[in-house]
């Protein structure tokens, strides 16, 4: 079980601020999925390279490779709302984030440097739920996006009874229950 502790309220106007330890799982290389909507409301979800936190915790850069990015690029420019999900492969913690883009535009050279260690992470975690290396190999990761959105909201999205719920108390625990490494049984 880990504790991610909040340091202010997880929803609201203010930016929240993330721990160190919800920083160190976002950024751990964990599969990422990036969430908008079109202005019918019609929503879309793409799989993204990796988080970036900024030095101040309020600040989440999430990157999305830019052969995926074309309806998220155009979503954006209508509505600034995003929603980041970030799981841990093999245990299925998972943690949410909400918030307000506040920019997008090409990954800095400084950003992909830091993807490479997210990247190896996710290719590492791929490999213990059983995904061969020589396919992880081939995902494709750049050029990416980067998208910035201040972090308004904080969910636990791990499967069971807290799923969906803020994490007001700073808490992640893994998945009870059904959910196996093979998936549900």
């Amino acid at each position: 079980m880990l504790r991610f502790p909040i340091h202010m309220a997880t929803k609201g106007p203010t930016p929240v601020l993330l721990s160190p330890e919800v920083v160190d799982f976002l950024e751990g290389g964990r599969i990422t999925f990036v969430a908008t909507r079109d202005p019918e409301m019609v929503p879309e979800c793409v799989l993204a390279s990796g988080v970036r936190i900024s030095a101040d915790r309020r600040i989440a850069s999430v990157f999305v490779p830019e052969v995926f990015a074309e309806l998220t690029q155009r979503n954006l420019a209508h509505n600034r709302q995003v929603a980041v999900t970030t799981t841990h492969v093999v245990d299925s913690r998972s943690v949410q984030l909400k918030g307000e883009m506040t920019e997008v535009g090409r990954a800095t050279e400084d950003d992909l440097r830091f993807l490479e260690g997210p990247i190896q992470g996710l290719r590492h975690e791929l490999a213990l739920a059983g995904m061969p290396r020589s396919f992880t190999a081939r995902l494709v990761h750049f050029p990416s996006i980067a998208i910035r959105l201040r972090v308004r909201e904080v969910y636990d999205q791990t499967p069971g009874p807290r799923a969906g719920k803020p994490l007001e108390s700073g808490r992640v625990e893994r998945a009870t229950g059904s959910m196996t490494r093979g998936g549900n049984r």
